[in-house]
């Protein structure tokens, strides 16, 4: 009787486990493929952390652009490199999870987890990324500055869409 009972209490919690992780309707919705932050983006919206972010950095043995996208529980992230004397771009990218109050607004705090990606084609080897902390950020004349406690970055972002 006693594994009857057993039976009939495991088959009762792999049922409830079961309908339990079917329900996916208040899971958010998956971050964007990192490679859409270089596809045509609609305009963006002053003064506000939602959207795309881009800083471009130049040296001697190429180019890498820096896209970042503030949204709902994500910040996506993409490099685009471009070796000298190349004019094919290797892209990599990724998310992570954030956390903030302020997506809407022009100065707040966001957290976020750590972001590093990295790909190579070649002899080209793109890699980015932003260090896991919560970032003071502000945004004057859509250009976001992050800051943490009284040491800033010494990248600042202009916005290019949301």
């Amino acid at each position: 009787m006693s594994s009857l009972t057993t039976r009939a209490a495991t088959a009762a919690f792999l049922f409830f486990t079961a309908c339990a992780s079917e329900s996916d309707g208040d899971a958010p919705p998956p971050p964007p493929e990192p490679e859409t932050l270089f596809e045509t983006l609609p305009a963006a919206s002053p003064n506000t952390l939602r959207g795309v972010w881009q800083t471009t950095q130049t040296a001697s043995n190429g180019t890498v652009e820096l896209r970042l996208r503030f949204m709902d529980r994500y910040v996506v992230g993409a490099a685009k490199c471009v070796a000298t004397g190349s004019d094919t771009a290797v892209i990599a990218g990724g998310s992570i999870g954030l956390d903030t109050t302020a997506l809407d607004a022009a100065t707040g705090k966001v957290t976020i987890g750590s972001l590093g990606f990295e790909k190579q084609e070649g002899n080209v080897k793109c890699q980015g990324g932003l260090p896991a902390n919560t970032y003071d950020f502000t945004i004057v004349d859509n250009t976001l500055t992050l800051a943490v406690g009284e040491a800033k970055l010494n990248t600042a972002f202009t916005k290019i869409g949301d």
